[in-house]
């Protein structure tokens, strides 16, 4: 990803909020500055939903093929090569879409593709990707059993493979390394109901090839293991948390100073660490105050962040309430 030189010392939430403040979207009231925000997100949102329900890229299918001898055959039914290799091509979309890579084939099951077209990313481009591309990994990808394995041979042999390829045309992959616990909770706020609802959907449907058709139906053979759906579901997003935020290089350093009860990748699987709508628009309110035309943006952010924090710490005392109650009362 083509990162600025110049991101403002509140990272890339600050530089995206000056964007919308900007563009006149951080105007009117509360209620109207979160949809306006929601907006924002879900158009980044809908160009990479349209990427993972299109046939992957030659590029991205070679990278992953099982023929390269990348997905053992002797080491349990969750590493069957052709769920993996599947798997393979839409987390390697996702890392080519949050470093501003667009490969595509010339056309359906083409064997040539188009050239690939590089966009350079400033920091408000860069919170928007690193925002969708988070919260759509975890949502789509991370009740996967095979996701840490792919995620390992992604991150090693495969992106040294895309580096030697990229990194001359200026594309670097660890951008999001700037964004902090307040960035994700407020992006999964805006966003992760309605990338949840669409994943559920095309489950339900059996649609699309690399989330609701062959990688789901593939996922439900290699990765039931005597557990329940649901119990599974949440058994394997705890077990990929770490991988996933190692995938996304989420770096807690960034977190210092802030108080965080949780890592990234704790926020990252956590269903309820989302912010309260109506909290989150008094924080809005807050920062129009004084009739100005547009609202403080510093303010604001330190409100977010604030809010995050006291979110945390509220997920954090039901997280060990219900720990109390499994071991203490469950099992007495």
């Amino acid at each position: 990803m083509a990162a600025s030189t110049s991101t403002p010392s509140g990272g890339f939430l600050q530089a995206w909020l000056q964007q919308l403040s900007s563009e006149g979207k951080l105007t009117g009231d509360a209620s109207t500055i979160r949809e306006n925000m929601k907006k924002d997100l879900e158009e980044t949102w809908k160009k990479l939903s349209e990427w993972l329900l299109q046939q992957e890229s030659n590029e991205i299918a070679g990278f992953c093929d099982k023929k390269n001898g990348m997905w053992p055959t002797n080491k349990g039914p969750q590493f069957w090569p052709w769920y993996m290799e599947l798997l393979c091509n839409a987390v390697l979309e996702i890392k080519y879409f949050m470093s501003g890579i667009r490969a595509e084939r010339l056309g359906k099951d083409d064997a040539e593709d188009k050239a690939a077209v590089i966009t350079r990313i400033d920091d408000y481009e860069a919170y928007r990707r690193c925002i969708v591309g988070a919260v759509a990994l975890s949502t789509i990808y991370g009740d996967h059993c095979g996701l840490t394995y792919v995620t390992e041979k992604v991150e090693g042999d495969i992106m040294e493979r895309v580096k030697s390829t990229y990194s001359s045309r200026g594309v670097t992959f660890d951008t999001c390394k700037s964004i902090t616990n307040a960035d994700l909770v407020l992006g999964k706020t805006l966003l992760q109901d309605k990338i949840d609802l669409w994943t559920n959907e095309r489950r339900r449907k059996n649609d699309g090839w690399r989330v609701g058709g062959q990688l789901w139906n593939r996922r439900n053979q290699r990765c039931r293991r005597g557990h329940g759906q649901e119990e599974n579901l949440q058994k394997q997003r705890k077990d990929n948390a770490k991988s996933m935020a190692t995938f996304l290089k989420l770096d807690d350093s960034k977190n210092s100073g802030q108080n965080s009860a949780f890592s990234l990748a704790d926020v990252l699987i956590v269903g309820d660490m989302k912010l309260d709508e109506g909290k989150l628009e008094q924080v809005f309110q807050d920062a129009m105050e004084g009739g100005t035309a547009s609202p403080d943006v510093k303010k604001m952010m330190e409100k977010i962040t604030n809010l995050s924090q006291k979110t945390e710490g509220k997920c954090l005392i039901i997280n060990a309430l219900i720990h109390y109650y499994i071991t203490n009362i469950l099992h007495y």
